[in-house]
């Protein structure tokens, strides 16, 4: 009586292997990066700022403009004329000044991202 195990043949089981190395690695490769992930996160964070006035969705649920949807490029230069004093306004010319260029360009980003 034989008791050893039949496996498959070295052929095919090198062939599993290499699926599953091509699977593991292409879904890692699909992944976003963790610095990805993590600057996301913060431009979310930043744009809550906006979302007071502007609402969650951009959707002016509170007292702001519709921002939700325009298209990015749109929306930091509008956050940028606030920021240099060359569009006028009761709260964003204030807000604006405690950000950066590239965190200005992130939340324009967010909300120009949104359906």
């Amino acid at each position: 009586m034989n008791c050893r195990p039949k496996f498959a043949s070295p052929t095919v089981l090198c062939r599993a292997v290499a699926i599953w190395f091509v699977c593991v690695l292409g879904a890692a490769q699909a992944a976003e990066p963790p610095d990805a992930r993590l600057a996301a996160r913060q431009a979310q964070q930043w744009a809550t700022a906006c979302m007071a006035c502007h609402g969650g969705e951009g959707k002016a649920e509170g007292v702001g403009r519709v921002i939700g949807g325009r298209p990015p490029a749109e929306l930091f230069e509008a956050l940028l004329a606030f920021k240099r004093g060359e569009r006028a306004g009761s709260v964003m010319p204030t807000l604006v000044r405690a950000f950066g260029a590239d965190e200005l360009k992130a939340i324009a980003d967010v909300f120009g991202s949104i359906k």
